[in-house]
């Protein structure tokens, strides 16, 4: 802990650095510019200036001529009628000040421009050079004019690789330490909780990791706890299943007896009894379902053709089993959502059980799998007594019962239903189907929102 350093001071020790490096560049490109001057490579920007009263003298000379300026001159020659020039028309107005002051120089930012103005007899000489160091070479002067310009360019464009690579090695380092906490943070979104422990040489992010794992530690303690509640729950549940199979088993080969004893009687409390016991039997299926449920954590697939005949495959299965007919009226079998396969199988069995209790034998359930702009919908309505309306938004609480006298209820099925369907970014949908103004069912919609 003694050794951590603050972020603060790694920013202001690169800016120091930068501070550095830019004194180191500049003096560097001085020297370079002095070598350049000593080993006569280029001429120093007061040369133009000391070359001028050469141009002059010879400029008097009776056979002197216009080849005899020097390259780094450009000038403007008036020899009766004839002119020749190459200084740009621009500078036109500092030509007439030059012949009318001897000289004229123009403000810049860099490398002023100076114009002198030379006479004799009836040939008129005004010649222009810029303050700025030139090549001593002909050739590399016409190919780079501007030297100080393309110097300074130079300068900054290596400054500014020097800037970016110092800037890089400092996002690398920071980079590299907040690769930790967003590793630990992945670690625990994913419920990894006994992650390696990462340390940082940096106060403020070893602070931050410290959070984080204090922060894994607490909701392991409250994971395994709820874990352990829920497994107690479960081994109840698979308790309670089984010392109620027993019972049951019990009464039906009683029952077969009755039947047989009693083919010639009134069988109608008999059948009242054989009721009782295949409710009591759904229930046990639902406690099992429940059992299945906790602990549980589905695998998210895209919904597809093969989906969604596991489902339907499942529910035909049971509602065979109970005397009822599925049918599917629609079946979108492509749609690019994931969702938990597993879990909204155990949904679909819920309310499909749903259904069975409420619906007479050999009646229609009738299935629908359809897109839509929204998301994906599962539609399930069956031929029962449908819901209490007055009641419907109580159906999904915990332990709901819908019918106090024969202990029928919906709620514990929905509440289960309810979970899993929010778990997929869904809303569960209660309601009835209607014809004539009559209530011919229970309508329960699965509607799975795009993200």
């Amino acid at each position: 802990m003694g050794n951590q350093k603050s972020i603060g001071r790694l920013i202001l020790r690169y800016s120091i650095i930068e501070l550095l490096y830019t004194v180191f560049t500049l003096i560097l490109f001085a020297f370079l510019l002095n070598f350049l001057v000593i080993k006569n490579i280029i001429y120093p920007a007061s040369y133009l200036s000391e070359q001028l009263p050469i141009v002059e003298k010879n400029f008097k000379n009776k056979d002197w001529n216009v080849e005899d300026i020097p390259y780094f001159y450009d000038y403007r020659l008036v020899d009766g009628n004839k002119i020749i020039q190459t200084i740009d028309s621009k500078y036109d107005s500092y030509i007439k000040e030059a012949k009318k002051d001897g000289s004229a120089m123009n403000s810049v930012l860099f490398a002023n421009r100076k114009f002198v103005y030379l006479k004799n007899g009836d040939k008129e000489l005004t010649v222009s050079f810029r303050f700025s160091p030139i090549f001593t070479s002909k050739k590399l002067y016409q190919f780079i004019p501007n030297f100080e310009e393309t110097y300074w360019l130079i300068f900054l464009v290596t400054w500014i690789i020097g800037f970016l690579l110092l800037v890089r090695r400092t996002s690398i380092i920071i980079n590299r330490e907040l690769a930790k906490v967003s590793q630990t943070n992945s670690y625990i979104k994913q419920m990894r909780l006994d992650y390696p422990r990462e340390n940082s040489k940096y106060k403020e992010v070893n602070e931050l990791l410290f959070s984080l794992d204090s922060m894994s530690e607490e909701l392991k303690k409250s994971l395994e706890l709820q874990w352990s509640m829920q497994d107690k729950e479960k081994e109840l549940i698979q308790s309670v299943t089984h010392d109620i199979r027993t019972p049951i088993t019990l009464i039906k080969g009683n029952l077969e007896l009755l039947e047989e004893e009693s083919k010639n009687h009134d069988n109608e409390l008999i059948e009242d009894i054989q009721n009782g016991v295949e409710r009591l039997e759904a229930y046990v299926s639902k406690l099992s379902n429940l059992s299945k449920e906790i602990n549980s954590v589905g695998k998210k697939e895209f919904i597809s053709k093969d989906v969604i005949d596991y489902w339907n495959n499942n529910l035909v299965s049971i509602c065979q089993t109970n005397n009822r007919n599925l049918k599917v009226l629609n079946k979108d079998t492509n749609y690019k959502l994931l969702i938990d396969k597993e879990g909204i199988e155990r949904a679909l069995e819920n309310i499909i059980m749903n259904s069975i209790e409420n619906s007479q034998k050999s009646s229609d359930i009738f299935i629908s799998y359809v897109s839509d702009e929204l998301g994906y919908k599962i539609e399930v309505v069956d031929q029962g007594e449908g819901f209490d309306e007055e009641r419907l938004q109580y159906y999904t609480d915990k332990y709901f019962t819908s019918k106090s006298n024969d202990g029928t209820e919906h709620g514990l099925g929905l509440y289960i239903v309810n979970d899993i369907v929010k778990e997929n970014n869904g809303n569960l949908i209660l309601g009835n189907a209607y014809k004539e103004g009559k209530i011919q069912g229970a309508k329960v919609a699965l509607h799975f929102m795009i993200t």
